[in-house]
């Protein structure tokens, strides 16, 4: 991905990019979608609804996992 330019809080991932950070399964972010659970995520596109995930989302949830472990 070409992040040039673009700061850290403006990256969005895809699910695949969103896992392999997380270093959990796509297939675990599409359940925790289900559940509503996990880190926040968006649609973009042009009514296709792609799924991404921001990448301060991501940092955030991670935060939030370690301070409750």
């Amino acid at each position: 991905m070409d992040t040039t330019g673009t700061a850290p809080h403006d990256v969005l991932l895809t699910p695949a990019e969103a896992a392999e950070r997380l270093r959990v399964s796509a297939d675990a972010l599409y359940r925790w979608r289900r559940k509503n659970v996990g880190p926040r995520w968006t649609r973009v596109g042009d009514g296709l609804g792609r799924i991404r995930y921001p990448a301060a989302e991501l940092t955030q949830y991670l935060q939030e996992q370690a301070a409750a472990a």
